[in-house]
């Protein structure tokens, strides 16, 4: 969630088809089964349990032939989650990239922007804005958004590759 360069790098390149995210949400099933449904603990890691489910999901579908059911499923995870706490920016953030993929760019725009509402300190959602920005050649508001996430994290790969095809495709080479 930090935005650790090196680890979403490591995600998205290196560990597509196997990776630990995939035994989170058994450990936090795990540790609800030993809980009371009642107890405090037990609904924050019912939260976390849908949302890590959602992202194994997603974190398949770039090796995936057929990505729907993958998306289907990352988006059914993240509703449960979105419906058990509203007002977690990386639930809305996840949400955002799940829409895009599905190309409800609206939709997807709505909760990136949520999620950089709910913490706007925290530059991925920005930079995932600039990106949706970018595709649909709005490049005024997404030059803004990729610069609000490098002013965040100045290092944040993801944001200066969205500033450098906004550039690219305005002619600033």
């Amino acid at each position: 969630l930090e935005g650790d360069e090196t680890e979403l790098e490591k995600r998205q390149y290196y560990n597509s088809k196997s990776n630990l995210y995939s035994k989170y949400p058994q450990m936090i099933q795990l540790a609800m089964n030993l809980l009371d449904k009642n107890e405090y603990l037990y609904r924050i890691l019912e939260v976390k349990y849908h949302y890590f489910s959602g992202v194994v999901y997603r974190l398949k579908i770039p090796a995936a032939q057929e990505f729907q059911t993958l998306i289907d499923s990352s988006l059914t995870e993240q509703l449960i989650a979105y419906k058990l706490e509203p007002n977690a920016a990386y639930i809305n953030n996840e949400l955002g990239i799940l829409y895009k993929l599905e190309k409800k760019n609206r939709i997807a725009q709505n909760y990136y922007t949520k999620a950089t509402e709910l913490s706007p300190s925290w530059s991925i959602p920005w930079a995932n804005l600039s990106g949706l920005y970018a595709s649909e050649k709005d490049y005024k508001s997404g030059m803004e958004a990729a610069k609000t996430a490098i002013k965040i994290q100045p290092n944040y790969k993801g944001a200066i590759d969205n500033l450098g095809v906004i550039y690219e495709k305005t002619g600033n080479l």
